[in-house]
């Protein structure tokens, strides 16, 4: 967990628990089911992703960086600029800059 701006945050590896997880780590579904967070990051899946769950509670793909994915998506990174009232949310195309995906997450 970290806390930035008022906005209490999780990062994860795996949206969901993992056979490589340790028996002590936390159960990423139950930050999401218990909403002990606003803003879940996460990744593994390769797809990139800003999905709005409920008012308060917010899920984030950034992608993936390999320049080959037999899922279909461009090499994608993440940027967030937080504030206390927002978070802008860009999703860029690694080799180009371009914009993927983009949200604006409000309190």
């Amino acid at each position: 967990f970290m806390d930035l701006e008022g906005w209490r945050f999780f990062i994860s590896h795996t949206p969901t628990a993992h056979y490589n997880d340790k028996a002590t780590d936390i159960k990423p579904e139950t930050v999401l089911e218990q909403k002990q967070c606003e803003v879940f990051l996460y990744g593994h899946t390769h797809i990139p992703n800003i999905q709005k769950l409920d008012s308060n509670l917010y899920k984030i793909n950034p992608g993936h960086l390999q320049s080959l994915d037999k899922r279909g998506h461009p090499p994608t990174f993440a940027t967030l600029e937080i504030t206390a009232q927002s978070i802008k949310v860009e999703i860029k195309k690694l080799d180009s800059g371009q914009l993927y995906l983009q949200d604006t997450l409000t309190k």
